[in-house]
């Protein structure tokens, strides 16, 4: 069997982050620990859960504009870590929820 990318949970975790972007991902009321359905993500990132503790993103399900989300303080993850105004976060949320999926990997 092979991995499934939980795809349409990123799209909608990264669109709850954009719309609130005073928030952070451990946040989300979707997930258990706040009362929701969800069962907690690696890093709170579904995609980080698809490679299951890749440290590095090689094996990331999604396509980073550098390759990686902790490529350097340019990815777009990176950039809303440390964004400084919630318009700059809310911008880079919805360009993660957006970030295209590589080419072979099953979604749900």
């Amino acid at each position: 069997m092979s991995k499934v990318f939980k795809h349409s949970l990123h799209k909608e975790l990264w669109q709850w982050l954009g719309d609130n972007p005073e928030k952070d991902k451990e946040d989300w009321h979707r997930w258990e620990s706040n009362g929701g359905d969800v069962k907690r993500a690696s890093s709170w990132c579904f995609a980080c859960e698809y490679v299951l503790g890749c440290i590095n993103g090689k094996r990331c399900p999604l396509k980073w504009s550098l390759g990686s989300c902790m490529q350097s303080d340019k990815s777009e993850y990176e950039q809303w870590i440390y964004a400084k105004t919630n318009t700059e976060r809310t911008r880079l949320a919805y360009a993660i929820r957006d970030l295209p999926v590589k080419d072979g990997v099953v979604c749900e």
